[in-house]
This record gives structure tokens, C-alpha cells and sequence, in this order.
């Protein structure tokens, strides 16, 4: 069983806050001369991964397709088929893909389908968001998947955080620097989700959303397109573009997960607990509310091959 110990915690903005990476993984090139033009560094080697995917015309770990005059048709020079085959639907802003076993800031944490089925049933299938890694703090991260029955506005009674914006989650010595949370009135309809098992002296209420800085004071980059926290209470009709928000962008969690130093890279090469990988921003701010497919088994199929199917005899479809 996992023991974990809360931490205080930071969402950091900026790829090299929080400690280096690790020498096993793969490491983020630095903001200087072309590499500075890059939109993120992650999205950047996705694309390679799925450029290399492309040119051998297979998903990761499936064979190698079959040449023409095995069974396969080819559609060149038939206008219908070619017109069929520009008709189908783009995946390109949804993709994930596995990482190895060294964490990063802004991956996912994912369960494996063997693993919390006697103890933590919470975490058996979830998908959980580093919002924050380092090799010498740990990690914390929030399960994606563990939608509330409360709304925000149902639960405002009960959570308070600092009034830095900054997420911190605080300590007994810290009471002094809590404020009640204003609830925007447009926010007040969003589910709460549940975080993880880890939970602070008080209560702290953690956001995910799209909006940088200039939006939303404070906000800090977990990765291109996802942000945490800052002064998102403070919006309303006289202090913010509240209006131009669309609200089920935002994503509330209460209380998180957390591993100590080492913990989560320990569970990871055991390969019997967790899988890692990155992902596209789309699939961290999806809400989860009566989805046609489990957000667990949508990113082991976007991430293909054994995971794949990993999924499809989870689900017994083979």
C-alpha cells in the first residue's frame, strides 16, 4: 500500500524550476537560439514520435503493415477512396504516448488494470497530471478522472487558499495567509473533482485551466496550453474577462496526490503500478462527465499499440 506524506507544494512556472531532469530521461532542450522558437518542447517530440509513426505507416508496437498484393487495396488513382481517406477525421490534437519509467512535470501517472483492485480503489484506472516533479521534492499530481457529486458553488462553504494565488497547501503555522474563496458566479456550476489521497492541515482547492498570466493573475505554466491555479477567484464581471470565459474549461480538484522523493520512480519500474506518458493538453482539460469512453481507457488507445490493447482486455474486447 502507498504511504504518502503531505508536502507543501508549488505549482512552478518555467521547464527548469523544481531540479533537473533525470539523466535516464529525456531532457528539455533550452530556450536559446532555434530551439526558443519551439511551442513546447513536449508537443515537439510527439510530433517526431508521430512523424516516425507515420513514415513506417503503423502506431506504436503494431506490425508492420502488410504490402500491396497481400490483401491490401490500395486507393491511388481512385478518386473516391482518395477523397475518403482526406475525409477522415484528424487525431492530431489529441495524442499520447509513453515516456519510459521517469517521470516528468505535466505527464500523466497511469494505473495499470491489475493494480489498486483490494486497497486505494480510487486510484484503480485513474489518470492522474503531474502538476508538479523533481527528482529531490517528489512529485504531486491530480486524478483526472474522479469527477464529485458536488459543484463548486455547493463546497465554497468549506474550501479556503492562500491569497497568493500561488497553491500552496498550508500548514498549521500558515492560517494567518488563508482567505475565504470568492466563487465566481460562472464557475459556481463546475464540478469538483476529487485529487488524490493526500490532504493538508486545511483544505486547499486546486484549478486547472488554459488561461496564462494575462488572463488570470498569477496563473502558472505546468505545460504549453495547461496552467494552475492563480487568482481565478478573483474574476468577475469588474476585476476580469469573466464573460469571455467559457467555464468548463476550468477543472477544480480538492486535495492531491503525492509521492516523496524516489517513491513514484520506484513504482514506475515495476512496471506493475503505473504507466507514464505525455499528452496532449486537450485530453489534461477534458471533462469527464458522461463520457461515451473512460478517459483511462481513451489514453491507452491514443497511446496504441500493448497499450492498446491493455485496454481492450481490460474491457474485454478480446
Amino acid at each position: 500500500e502507498r504511504k504518502l506524506r503531505p508536502r507543501r507544494m508549488v505549482c512552478r512556472s518555467g521547464a527548469g524550476e523544481g531540479g533537473e531532469q533525470p539523466e535516464e530521461g529525456p531532457r528539455e532542450p533550452e530556450e536559446s537560439g532555434d530551439y526558443a522558437s519551439m511551442e513546447d518542447w513536449r508537443s515537439f517530440r510527439a510530433q517526431l514520435i508521430q512523424s516516425g509513426l507515420k513514415t513506417s505507416g503503423r502506431r506504436e508496437g503494431e506490425p508492420m503493415p502488410t504490402t500491396q498484393g497481400e490483401g491490401q487495396e490500395s486507393s491511388e488513382g481512385d478518386p473516391k477512396k482518395e477523397q475518403e481517406s482526406r475525409d477522415l477525421p484528424s487525431s492530431s490534437s489529441m495524442w499520447a504516448h509513453a515516456i519510459g519509467n521517469r517521470p516528468e512535470k505535466g505527464c500523466l501517472i497511469i494505473a495499470r488494470p491489475d493494480a489498486f483492485l483490494q486497497s486505494q480503489k480510487y486510484f484503480h484506472e485513474a489518470v492522474i497530471f503531474l502538476v508538479d516533479y523533481s527528482p529531490e521534492k517528489g512529485a504531486v499530481g491530480l486524478i483526472l478522472n474522479r469527477p464529485t457529486q458536488f459543484t463548486l458553488g455547493a463546497i465554497s462553504f468549506d474550501i479556503t487558499s492562500p491569497e497568493d494565488g500561488q497553491g500552496k497547501m498550508p500548514e498549521v503555522e500558515d492560517k494567518d495567509l488563508e482567505e475565504k474563496v470568492n466563487i465566481p458566479m460562472f464557475l459556481r456550476e463546475n464540478r469538483v473533482y476529487f485529487g488524490g489521497d493526500v490532504k493538508s492541515a486545511a483544505s486547499t482547492l486546486m484549478a486547472v485551466h488554459p488561461f496564462d498570466e494575462t488572463i488570470i493573475p498569477d496563473a502558472q505554466k505546468v505545460v504549453e496550453g495547461v496552467y494552475c491555479n492563480g487568482k481565478w477567484f478573483e474574476l468577475g464581471e469588474d476585476r476580469g474577462p469573466a464573460v469571455a470565459i467559457d467555464a468548463p474549461k476550468y477543472k477544480f480538484f480538492a486535495q492531491y496526490a503525492g509521492w516523496a522523493p524516489g517513491q513514484l520512480e520506484s513504482e514506475l519500474d515495476t512496471d506493475q503500478v503505473w504507466i507514464a506518458a505525455a499528452c496532449s493538453p486537450e485530453l489534461v482539460l477534458k471533462q469527464v462527465i458522461q463520457l461515451p469512453k473512460p478517459l483511462w481507457r481513451e489514453v491507452l488507445e491514443l497511446m496504441g499499440g500493448e497499450y492498446a490493447t491493455m485496454s481492450k482486455e481490460q474491457y474485454g474486447e478480446l
